[in-house]
């Protein structure tokens, strides 16, 4: 994933666009992260910045405002 990617949480359900990566100290390990900017209308403000553990999160398109998991390649 890279800067501007949309991408959706695939516990929470919320999507939003990659704007920074992080990392995160997990059992003596540093663990790259993922910081999104949530859109406005999932919180009722301007806006909010998640971070969390790039494995939590999956690549989508958006489309009409609603997420979606890219098709699968056959």
């Amino acid at each position: 994933m890279k800067i501007e990617d949309y991408v959706l949480h695939k516990m929470l359900g919320h999507a939003g666009t990659v704007v920074r990566f992080g990392q995160r100290l997990v059992n003596g390990n540093y663990l790259p992260t993922l910081k999104v900017r949530l859109p406005s209308s999932v919180i009722n403000s301007k806006g909010m910045l998640v971070e969390d553990l790039v494995s939590n999160w999956k690549r989508a398109n958006i489309e009409d405002g609603v997420a979606h998991l890219p098709k699968s390649r056959k």
